[in-house]
């Protein structure tokens, strides 16, 4: 049995650990941390790009995937561990779309994708606490979301049941490379050998040498607020210029997020506390005074928005799915059963060069 080691515990590195473990791998997973507390734990769980024709094919692609994988996992899931992900297709309202906007003439394009143009009275009828005297707005109507931290949690969990080392507050000084060949990993508590090593670590993954085309994966801050009304009042996602309400089963009320490029700074700002709460009651008066908590996390940006998935150019059994940006919930299961068939010489589910532009030897 093959061993490898998964270098962080976010949800790219737990799928692509379980998608390890359940192809037969021996598999042990680490993180500086706690696991899934960073960028994955902080985000909104919405299963889908926030504006998917602002982005590359390649991440459409891969969404389209996850989508696709989505219902069976968290039913999965759900049943080995009595933790409900709450899947919910709740849809998504753009607001700042209409029959003129990109988002009208991309959705008509897409033949799995239900859709609405709604007037001033069908909106009020979707969204009666909503404030608004837009004419129209646009309506996804089967895009989904999940609870981001149950999901987390639940993966775990099924990760323990398997029998996965899980090493956590484990900090990864070193790659040990012997005539360009994995042996394993150096962390604060020792040496684990493994002949495959998969660079999971999310905006940190360029960090310390572990994989040196991921110098490109750099973080950027987004703040959340967290509102707690009572549930069923909001319906749907609601999207408007580059920010989102989320309303979760119980009713939670997720609000994002900034984008901030601020280093590895994860304090958060009454300037973002503002700017994010007058958008939230703008939109709901009756979120007003219902705040909860104020969270920040730091996504793995690249330049051109693609996450980097593949080989290392030259060291054998060096790997690396990473750099997912906003999207890391959305793609994680098509990213981890990719970095699965590539690592297992398995036909792939995606072309996997689309991923890996930056994966080539350096001189």
């Amino acid at each position: 049995m093959d061993k490898i080691i998964v270098v962080g515990a976010g949800i790219s590195g737990l799928l692509s650990a379980l998608e390890l473990s359940e192809a037969g791998y021996e598999v042990s997973i680490l993180d500086q941390s706690d696991f899934g507390r960073e960028s994955s734990w902080a985000g909104g769980g919405i299963i889908s790009p926030l504006y998917p024709w602002e982005y590359p094919e390649a991440i459409n692609q891969l969404a389209a995937l996850s989508q696709h994988y989505y219902p069976t996992l968290v039913k999965r899931l759900y049943e080995a561990t009595d933790i409900d992900p709450e899947y919910r297709e709740s849809g998504m309202l753009f607001l700042d779309q209409d029959e003129d906007g990109p988002g009208y003439r991309w959705a008509q394009t897409q033949a799995q994708l239900r859709y609405q143009l709604l007037d001033g009275a069908a909106l009020h009828a979707a969204e009666p606490g909503l404030k608004t005297a837009l004419p129209h707005a646009l309506l996804f109507e089967n895009r989904a979301q999940v609870r981001n931290p149950r999901l987390l949690k639940a993966v775990i969990q099924v990760l323990k049941n398997k029998n996965v080392k899980l090493l956590s507050r484990s900090s990864v000084e070193q790659v040990l490379v012997r005539h360009n060949e994995v042996r394993g990993v150096k962390t604060n508590q020792g040496e684990i050998l493994a002949p495959h090593v998969l660079i999971c670590a999310g905006a940190w993954s360029g960090q310390s040498g572990l994989f040196e085309q991921a110098k490109t994966i750099y973080p950027v801050q987004g703040q959340m607020l967290l509102y707690r009304i009572a549930a069923n009042t909001l319906r749907h996602v609601i999207l408007d210029q580059g920010r989102y309400i989320i309303p979760r089963a119980d009713g939670r009320v997720l609000v994002g997020s900034t984008m901030e490029p601020r280093g590895f700074d994860k304090q958060i700002t009454q300037q973002a506390f503002k700017a994010l709460n007058e958008f939230a009651c703008s939109h709901f008066p009756v979120l007003e005074n219902q705040l909860e908590t104020h969270w920040a996390g730091l996504r793995p940006a690249t330049d051109d928005h693609l996450p980097v998935i593949g080989p290392h150019p030259s060291i054998h059994g060096l790997y690396i799915n990473a750099g997912h940006f906003r999207n890391g919930v959305v793609m994680a299961p098509a990213s981890a059963r990719l970095i699965l068939n590539i690592i297992a010489k398995q036909p792939t589910i995606l072309d996997p060069t689309a991923f890996a532009p930056r994966l080539k030897k350096q001189n």
